[in-house]
């Protein structure tokens, strides 16, 4: 999956600790120079995950790869 425009996820069940992540992203994700992702649910990563855009993780998130950027901006929510 490739963001180079914004992606909003505004959906987010009330039981994480079940395993069920929000969404899903079976391959691997790369967020673009001009990319957001805000996640506001829980997301799962099987694969690398790459951004040179703006990430932002509200709940829990996983990734199953290796995580790289280059001018990112990651920002999450302390628990």
């Amino acid at each position: 999956m490739v963001v180079n425009g914004t992606w909003e996820q505004l959906f987010y069940q009330q039981l994480e600790s079940s395993g069920n992540y929000d969404i899903t992203i079976a391959g691997t994700m790369a967020v673009g120079t001009s990319g957001k992702y805000i996640g506001h649910g829980s997301t799962h990563v099987a694969g690398d995950v790459s951004s040179c855009g703006m990430m932002a993780l509200m709940k829990p998130s996983e990734f199953g790869g290796n995580y790289a950027g280059t001018n990112a901006e990651l920002r999450y929510r302390q628990s």
